[in-house]
């Protein structure tokens, strides 16, 4: 647990795990009850396409703020996440 605390791209490798794992299981769940007109699998991932970018370039723009020293030496690291983070949440919105 504690060399999870140490380096914040692990953290964000985390955060897409486990938010694409809570997607397809609602996903699974929500299908099973709707009938066949139902749109919940499209509506969830469409919802999911905006939120998990928006949670890991959220990250990426914190991480520095906690972790001084590993950003100051992979300082390009977490450049390129923010930009790929960023990318998604532009198109989006723009």
């Amino acid at each position: 647990m504690n060399k999870l605390l140490n380096n914040p791209f692990k953290w964000i490798v985390a955060w897409l795990i486990m938010s694409l794992a809570v997607t397809f299981s609602l996903i699974i769940v929500k299908s099973m009850g709707a009938s066949d007109g139902e749109q919940w699998p499209l509506r969830i991932i469409g919802k999911a396409v905006i939120i998990i970018p928006s949670g890991g370039l959220l990250l990426g723009f914190v991480c520095p703020f906690f972790y001084i020293s590993w950003s100051k030496r992979y300082w390009y690291l977490l450049a390129l996440l923010i930009l790929i983070f960023a990318m998604p949440v532009f198109i989006y919105f723009s």
